[in-house]
């Protein structure tokens, strides 16, 4: 799996991310939304939300080539649409609140949480706040 990862463009990585989203992605939402709302009467709310990936776990001689991947996938002007369509995909699957994990960070091979990368980036230059955004205007609007 690393080396197929290792080998992929940005793009094919968020190809594959929004391929997900309509399916496993989905698959999750709604069986956590079964259990939350039928075994225990709960609304779907997500603490710590947001695109999961991470360089840590591969080995040191590729955590380098990981980061800078993940980095090019997380700065894409794609992520935009991809966070939309995870958005709208939560809540066509029940969810109600959605708490995106990390406001601000820098990137690390930790993670890529922040919508932002750091406290006085150009919004224009921050896909993922971007996406966050989209939605939010969209739904005070319905």
């Amino acid at each position: 799996m690393v080396s197929i990862t290792l080998q992929m463009t940005a793009d094919q990585i968020i190809d594959n991310m929004l391929l997900e989203i309509p399916t496993e992605i989905k698959q999750m939402f709604d069986s956590n939304y079964a259990i939350a709302t039928k075994r225990y009467g709960l609304d779907l709310l997500a603490y710590e939300g947001g695109s999961h990936l991470t360089s840590y776990q591969f080995s040191a001689d590729q955590q380098a080539q990981m980061h800078d991947l993940f980095l090019v996938v997380n700065q894409s002007p794609r992520m935009r649409d991809l966070y939309k369509a995870y958005l709208n995909q939560w809540q066509q699957s029940g969810g109600i609140l959605f708490n995106q994990f990390v406001d601000v960070n820098a990137s690390t091979k930790w993670g890529y949480w922040g919508a932002l990368e750091y406290q006085n980036q150009d919004i224009n230059t921050a896909p993922k706040y971007l996406g966050l955004m989209d939605f939010i205007q969209a739904q005070s609007q319905a």
